[in-house]
């Protein structure tokens, strides 16, 4: 799992990153499930991973 807000790695389970503080679930500017960069925010999925994103 990574961190939506910085792309950090995080453990399963960790509610709160702890490089930048942010919620772990959320997808804002990284996919929570590849780490890959949200360039487009407007797209409803992962271009990476096809993961779909959480309604922001």
């Amino acid at each position: 799992m990574y961190c939506g807000f910085c792309g950090k790695e995080l453990d399963e389970g960790v509610l709160i990153c702890p490089e930048c503080g942010a919620r772990a679930k959320n997808d804002i500017n990284y996919c929570t499930n590849c780490g890959g960069l949200r360039k487009n925010k407007k797209k409803k999925a992962c271009v990476f991973c096809k993961n779909s994103f959480n309604s922001n």
